[in-house]
């Protein structure tokens, strides 16, 4: 059974359209990823992960900011039962319809951790395969007016305010687990 595993976590209903992504609230967003996961019943699971904020321009010709997660995650539950556990309580949606996806972590750590806490951002675009008739994803440098919104969003936060833990902390020789004595064990 795998326990340790990279995982992609995002809420389909926060859609941040051009202009407004000065009025998004990074705590309150990790706020909220950390309540979903303890209201699944995922206390336990240790994440070490950043915030990517994706410029999405979806099928129905929608061009908006999506902010996700990205991270190590380890699952006392193993990856196939948490990944059940996080699909069976984060409602899909017509444009997002597979909001959570978690992969067995593989041998090449760095690259892992390389797209966890990158710090360029990419403008994605939703398109149907017409040989198999699935969705595709096209990234493409995003648009001028992109570039600034995100850098004077950016510029708003301390760089560590995108990393997202969860039941670790850092310490001087690196993370390492803490004991849940409160609700709040994350940041």
């Amino acid at each position: 059974m795998s326990y340790v595993g990279f995982l992609t976590f995002l809420f389909p209903d926060v859609l941040i359209m051009r202009g407004e992504l000065e009025d998004f609230s990074l705590t309150n967003f990790k706020d909220r990823i950390a309540k979903h996961f303890y209201r699944a019943g995922l206390q336990d699971m240790q994440v070490a992960g950043g915030i990517d904020i994706a410029l999405t321009v979806f099928r129905d010709g929608i061009t908006a900011w999506q902010p996700h997660l990205h991270a190590t995650v380890w699952c006392p539950l193993g990856l196939a039962e948490t990944l059940k556990i996080l699909r069976d309580h984060t409602k899909a949606s017509k444009r997002v319809p597979n909001p959570v996806d978690l992969q067995p972590l593989t041998d090449n750590i760095a690259s892992v951790a390389g797209y966890t806490f990158k710090s360029h951002f990419d403008k994605r675009v939703l398109y149907l395969s017409p040989e198999t008739d699935e969705e595709r994803v096209r990234t493409l440098p995003p648009p001028d007016w992109a570039q600034r919104e995100l850098r004077l969003f950016l510029d708003s936060y301390p760089i560590k305010a995108r990393e997202f833990r969860m039941n670790l902390r850092r310490g001087r020789n690196g993370m390492r687990t803490i004991e849940r004595t409160t609700k709040r064990s994350y940041r």
